[in-house]
């Protein structure tokens, strides 16, 4: 979502946006395509791909993609008459609608349980040499580590003999 904030942000003149509402549930969805797209995006050039058929209705035109080929061209009306979208926005508000009562039971359900709160492991003590040689050894290579420390050393070398140098001059 943050993408589609970032993109209204700088106010182009030209969106494509990649199935932006397939990453949000029903009702953050229908709120973002009320107030961004057809919103704050209305007076712009709008490409919008997507899965979500019903979000098409008030199209200029569509264009209906199947494995890379172009199956269908017009308004929504048109497609809908040629059978080429089959689901109305009637039963699309009825699935959103059915979906947040569904989640709204669903959280009451959970809260009715209570939280449930896995206790933490920890450890005390020192930590071994041999745990940072498997944290190096997981996210490096041998080689690796050597240079890295090889250069921390020389670099700790010429910075002690340029006090060095500062300090006889």
């Amino acid at each position: 979502m943050d993408h589609i904030c970032r993109a209204v942000y700088r106010n182009a003149d030209i969106y494509l946006l990649d199935d932006p509402l397939s990453s949000v549930d029903a009702s953050v969805g229908r709120h973002i395509y009320e107030n961004v797209i057809l919103g704050l995006l209305k007076s712009k050039c709008l490409l919008l791909a997507t899965h979500l058929t019903h979000h098409t209705q008030l199209a200029s035109e569509v264009i209906l993609i199947e494995k890379g080929t172009i199956v269908g061209r017009g308004t929504f009306e048109e497609l809908s008459r040629v059978g080429h979208v089959s689901l109305t926005v009637d039963k699309v508000d009825d699935i959103i609608e059915e979906t947040i009562v569904t989640d709204k039971l669903k959280s009451i359900h959970d809260e009715t349980k209570g939280p449930t709160v896995e206790a933490e492991r920890s450890g005390s003590g020192a930590v071994g040499i041999a745990l940072f040689w498997k944290y190096f050894r997981a996210g490096n290579s041998i080689t690796v580590v050597s240079i890295a420390l090889t250069f921390g050393v020389l670099n700790q070398v010429i910075q002690s003999y340029s006090d060095l140098f500062l300090q006889i001059w």
